[in-house]
């Protein structure tokens, strides 16, 4: 498993692109969170820091090919994880609803949501 992470964590090394505003999105977190969903437990990119990444099978590494090919042509970690933390919440994340982003909360009406709870 060493040598595969190493291989997948080098291949995102040159290719993954991340968004300034999806800080929390980096070639670790991705890693850890496509290894996971692969795993059939999938994370967020936050919740991705804190797993240990388990041992797959042959049907599940292939599937973590799939993921990582997926995310390099260009689709969004979160609809491929399902998952997608924003302030203290875990949501589940889909391409059908807007993915929210830690920028949106500098709106007044966030704030004032925030600072009311």
């Amino acid at each position: 498993m060493i040598e595969l992470e190493q291989e997948l964590r080098g291949l995102l090394s040159t290719r993954l692109q991340v968004l300034p505003d999806k800080p929390e999105e980096n070639v670790d977190s991705t890693l850890r969170a496509l290894w996971s969903c692969a795993a059939g437990s999938p994370v967020s990119a936050k919740g991705a820091a804190s797993v240990e990444m388990q041992r797959l099978t042959e049907p599940q590494i292939v599937e973590l090919r799939t993921l990582i090919d997926r995310r390099l042509g260009g689709v969004p970690l979160a609809h491929l994880t399902g998952r997608q933390r924003f302030l203290d919440l875990a949501m589940l994340a889909s391409p059908s609803a807007l993915v929210p982003r830690e920028p949106t909360c500098a709106s007044p009406g966030c704030c004032a949501a925030q600072a009311a709870s």
